[in-house]
């Protein structure tokens, strides 16, 4: 049943008319953009690693808060964290516990 399924769907988006569905997403989008505007905040948090990148470490919107991705280094040297991968793991939720108090959060409203 799994390759029927795929085959299937891919069935569908080779034959599905995207002139049509053009007009139509642009029609939507512009209805979507006047009913819902939201506002967006960076979030850099001062006692978590600095971003690698050009990113802060969470966006902040519609009441959500949208963490960028982790990983086990410590703010204080700015290197990954000794003793393998139980001693990151630890790191890891340390730094995003920093980063959801530093956007006005806690760490017990987090969906998994």
């Amino acid at each position: 049943i799994g390759a029927t399924l795929f085959c299937a769907l891919i069935f569908f988006f080779a034959t599905f008319d995207t002139a049509s569905s053009a007009s139509h997403n642009r029609l939507f989008s512009s209805r979507l953009k006047k009913r819902m505007e939201i506002t967006r905040e960076a979030i850099v948090c001062p006692t978590a690693p600095p971003a690698i990148g050009p990113y802060s470490h969470a966006v902040k919107a519609g009441g959500m808060i949208y963490v960028s991705g982790c990983v086990g280094v410590s703010p204080e040297t700015k290197s990954l964290v000794p003793g393998g991968v139980g001693p990151q793991a630890r790191m890891v939720m340390e730094n995003l516990k920093n980063i959801i108090e530093s956007a006005g959060s806690n760490m017990g409203k987090v969906v998994k």
